[in-house]
């Protein structure tokens, strides 16, 4: 939990990781894989979740740009009902704004920090290393890669006895290496 003496804080409550792999997603379309419906309709859901820290596998830079967009306020349950959604529907919870930091390739890890809760965020260490070739099913020759990255974000509150400063690591391995 984040420590608030005072209790003068709203809106800050445990600090929480998520992760999330895009490919699971772009591998059955066609098109540029980061522009595709499902992806985009993820990443609105990546910005209403309440997480603070999000890693992402394999996410090009239309999602990062997603990401940074400013946030918006929930719907009201009357604004989802005219709209034909159900009151419990994802867009009643505020969509955040997230500062982040992505590999410089087409399609890399990223890790994301919601903006309201950081002070200072840096990339601390980027590795990418050759695992080797493989074949895949139809016979074609791949490189396997693994990808890492560190991060250092310091965030606007103490997180029990885990302080405000943490070290994130986002770790993608290609599926034949693990």
């Amino acid at each position: 939990w984040f420590h608030d003496p005072d209790h003068q804080r709203s809106g800050v409550g445990n600090i929480s990781w998520g992760y999330l792999n895009m490919w699971t997603m772009r591998q059955h379309n066609s098109g540029p894989p980061d522009e595709t419906i499902q992806n985009q309709n993820m990443c609105e859901i990546m910005k209403r979740h309440k997480a603070t820290i999000i890693g992402f596998g394999e996410v090009g830079p239309h999602i990062e740009s997603m990401l940074r967009e400013p946030g918006v306020p929930g719907m009201s349950k009357e604004e989802l009902l005219a709209n034909g959604y159900d009151p419990e529907h994802h867009l009643q919870l505020p969509a955040f704004e997230y500062c982040t930091i992505r590999g410089d390739e087409s399609s890399s890890i990223m890790i994301a920090v919601r903006k309201d809760h950081v002070e200072e965020f840096e990339c601390v260490e980027w590795i990418k290393t050759f695992d080797g070739r493989y074949r895949t099913r139809g016979g074609s020759q791949k490189c396997a890669f693994t990808r890492m990255m560190v991060c250092r974000i310091r965030i606007n509150g103490y997180v029990g006895y885990a302080g405000n400063t943490h070290f994130v690591m986002n770790v993608h391995l290609n599926e034949r290496t693990a």
